[in-house]
C-alpha cells in the first residue's frame, strides 16, 4: 500500500506533537516532515516531498497563507489543508483563492483530520462544517453570465467540488458516469484556463462570477 506522505507546519509545540503522533499512527500515512514555522519551504521538499500538508495560518515569521502561495507555485500537485483556529470569511476565502484544498479548524476531531487528509489525497476537498456553510453561502446565488460560458451542469459540478465531493461522488450525485464527469471537468478547466480543482474555486472566488 502506497502511503500518503504528510508534512506538518505548526508553531505550537504540544499541538504539533499531537498531530505528529496522530499522523504517525495512521497505517496509510507517513510523516514527510514536521516544522515549527514556514520560513523555509523548499528545503522541506528536498528529502521526502509530501503529498499533503497540514498548514497552520498564524505562525511566527511568515503566515501559512503566504507559504501556501509559494507551495502551489512551486509544487502545484501538493495538496494543502489549512489548519487553524480562524473561521473568518477573509481567512477562508483568501486560503481558497491561494489554492488550499481544505480548511479545518483545530477543534476538529482526530477522525476528521485523518479523513480530511485522505479526501484531499484522493482529489476531493475537506472543510469543517461551519466553514463549508460559509463557502456554500457564497455560491448559493445563481451565477452571473460570464465570458467563460459555463453550462448549468458545469456550474453544478463546480459547486459540488466546493462541497468537497470527489469525482465519484459527483458522478453519483448527478447520475453521471465517472467518464462524463471527467469530460465536464476537462471542459471547465479549458474554459477557465486552469489545471486543477482548487484553481477552479479560486478563479470563481477571485472574480466573483458565481456571486
Amino acid at each position: 500500500m502506497k502511503k500518503i506522505r504528510v508534512s506538518i507546519f505548526e508553531d505550537h509545540h504540544p499541538f504539533r506533537n499531537t498531530l505528529q503522533i496522530l499522523v504517525g499512527s495512521a497505517e496509510d500515512m507517513e510523516l514527510a516532515g514536521v516544522y515549527p514555522d514556514a520560513r523555509k519551504i523548499e528545503p522541506s521538499f528536498s528529502i521526502n516531498p509530501p503529498n499533503v500538508i497540514l498548514m497552520d495560518i498564524d505562525m511566527p515569521g511568515r503566515s501559512g497563507i503566504d507559504a501556501l502561495m509559494e507551495i502551489k507555485q512551486m509544487h502545484p500537485s501538493v495538496q494543502v489543508i489549512m489548519f487553524t483556529v480562524f473561521d473568518q470569511d477573509d481567512k477562508i476565502f483568501e486560503a481558497i483563492k491561494r489554492g488550499a484544498s481544505g480548511y479545518l479548524l483545530k477543534k476538529s476531531t482526530s477522525a476528521e483530520i485523518l479523513d480530511g487528509i485522505r479526501q484531499v489525497s484522493e482529489g476531493g476537498s475537506t472543510m469543517t462544517p461551519s466553514v463549508a456553510r460559509r463557502v456554500l453561502d457564497f455560491f448559493k446565488s445563481a451565477p452571473k453570465e460570464s465570458s467563460y460560458n459555463l453550462t448549468t451542469r458545469e456550474v453544478d459540478i463546480v459547486k459540488s467540488l466546493v462541497e468537497g465531493n470527489s469525482y465519484k461522488m459527483i458522478a453519483a450525485q448527478f447520475s453521471l458516469s465517472p467518464n462524463t464527469v471527467r469530460n465536464h471537468l476537462r471542459n471547465i478547466y479549458e474554459k477557465l484556463q486552469v489545471h486543477s480543482k482548487s484553481e477552479v474555486v479560486a478563479r470563481a472566488l477571485k472574480e466573483g462570477w458565481m456571486k
